[in-house]
């Protein structure tokens, strides 16, 4: 449950820019305008200015907890994998030519 795997660590900067944070259960997708808040406008320019603000998508799934701004999620447990391969060999295809 992601609820369980959210710790804040600072409650005044999640209240100003969460709302620009959504949270899914593998993901975490930054808006573009969460940096332009007053206060945070060096953060845009650690990350390439206002001309590289674009929306950001920040996996969940790593070996340590994921710092988010005001927030740490643990990881996300990764789901065993039930994988199903189709092979196709093309000259199957192909119309011989006799």
């Amino acid at each position: 449950m992601l609820p369980d795997r959210i710790t804040v660590t600072d409650h005044i900067l999640t209240s100003t820019v969460g709302a620009e944070i959504r949270l899914g259960s593998a993901f975490a997708f930054i808006s573009r305008d969460a940096f332009q808040r007053p206060g945070l406008g060096w953060i845009q320019t650690l990350i390439g200015g206002p001309l590289a603000a674009r929306p950001k998508v920040i996996s969940l799934f790593a070996l340590q907890p994921v710092m988010l701004p005001g927030a740490t999620v643990k990881p996300a447990p990764i789901p065993p994998l039930s994988l199903a391969v189709v092979t196709s060999d093309k000259a199957l295809y192909r119309e011989c030519e006799t």
